[in-house]
């Protein structure tokens, strides 16, 4: 092993490193990073707009793959963050004899506020639930979310008795979370109902 020039990269061999292409993006501390080689113990990584020469390694077992990032924060600092942001928060019905459910939940949850008329839509999509609690905010990388995020059609939110409640990033990096488990602590924590 060299000990002049990064002495990490000489532990990277080449039948360790692995395309860029089958690694574009992990998980490192929080923040979306690019894989620019990947080793048994040690990955190259660099943060986005950094070029190959800025890349540092770290252990490989420290990173995430990018369809799951972690719970971090608390729901008060996160619900601070969205108010400060902007989001979209409102339920979808199936039937109009949901309405009177939805508007008790709500009213629970926020401790006695009325849920907005315009917040309470029919649904558009073919879904089989009765109703549907969705929030929808713009992801941010250095925002810290009390629940896990998963990169759309990963599956990282399980299937069938081991889904778990999450939110689900879209390719435009969109946040749309659709468990009531999640918004009923955000609305709990002081975030309200908003259609636009």
């Amino acid at each position: 092993m060299s000990l002049t020039g990064d002495v990490h990269a000489d532990l990277l061999t080449a039948a360790d490193e692995v395309a860029e292409a089958a690694y574009p993006k992990a998980v490192y501390k929080g923040e979306v990073v690019e894989v620019v080689s990947k080793g048994l113990a040690l990955t190259k990584i660099r943060y986005p707009g950094e070029s190959d020469a800025e890349a540092i390694s770290v252990p490989s077992d420290k990173l995430l793959p990018f369809h799951a990032v972690p719970a971090t924060g608390t729901y008060g600092d996160f619900v601070a963050m969205l108010q400060r942001k902007g989001y979209l928060l409102y339920v979808e019905i199936h039937k109009e004899a949901e309405k009177d459910k939805v508007i008790e939940e709500y009213a629970e949850w926020s401790g006695g506020q009325q849920l907005p008329e315009e917040c309470i839509r029919p649904y558009t999509t073919g879904e089989s639930f009765w109703r549907e609690w969705t929030l929808i905010y713009q992801y941010e990388p250095s925002w810290a979310a009390p629940f896990d995020l998963v990169r759309t059609g990963t599956g990282g939110g399980g299937k069938g008795k081991e889904r778990r409640p999450v939110g689900i990033i879209d390719n435009k990096g969109k946040v749309m979370v659709r468990w009531p488990v999640i918004v009923e602590k955000c609305v709990r924590a002081g975030l309200r109902a908003q259609p636009k």
